[in-house]
């Protein structure tokens, strides 16, 4: 019976024979299919790492970089800023200068009327821009005088007012124009 069942399972083995081959080769092959699928996925994924890497250390030079180039900016501005406020105080210095000077060339005699203070202190009616100062020889507002009191000498401006007014302008002039001279060194990038 032992032999029986020997040649039975002989017979079976090897009429099965070619199954049990295409199911073990078929394993093989699944094996070494999911082996080689695994190497290339872990080539692509060592690939997206590497690449990654470089476009995170790109980017942190070029925040690096443009962080630099902002405390640049930020340092020329400092020192052009430096530089404005020098040349404002030496204006400053000058214009109390002039302001002596003038009073003491000037004579504070009536030189322009009202309707004339009016005209050059609002010339479009707006009610911005510069004002003659107030006159040293009137208590009086022109811009409160009678609109046709052209000889009353009660609202008038004096030399000496016309005179700080001219230099009043200049001064507003030169300082606008530092300002502008100031931005334009900046944005061409000179300190």
């Amino acid at each position: 019976m032992l032999k029986k069942l020997g040649d039975c399972l002989i017979d079976l083995l090897w009429n099965y024979f070619g199954v049990f081959v295409a199911v073990a080769l078929l394993a093989l092959a699944g094996t070494a299919g999911w082996t080689i699928n695994g190497w290339r996925w872990e080539a692509k994924f060592a690939t997206l790492q590497k690449d990654h890497a470089e476009e995170t250390a790109a980017q942190s030079l070029a925040v690096i970089s443009a962080i630099e180039q902002v405390r640049e900016l930020e340092k020329q501005g400092n020192e052009i800023a430096a530089r404005l406020i020098e040349v404002e105080a030496a204006r400053k210095v000058l214009a109390k200068e002039r302001d002596n000077a003038i009073k003491a060339l000037t004579t504070g005699e009536p030189c322009l009327a009202a309707p004339v203070v009016r005209l050059l202190n609002d010339p479009v009616g707006s009610g911005v821009g510069l004002r003659l100062p107030p006159s040293s020889g009137n208590s009086s507002d022109p811009d409160t005088a009678p609109a046709a009191d052209t000889v009353n000498t009660a609202y008038f401006a004096t030399d000496t007012d016309v005179a700080l007014w001219a230099r009043n302008a200049r001064d507003e002039h030169d300082a606008c124009r530092a300002r502008i001279d100031a931005l334009r060194d900046f944005f061409q990038g000179r300190p």
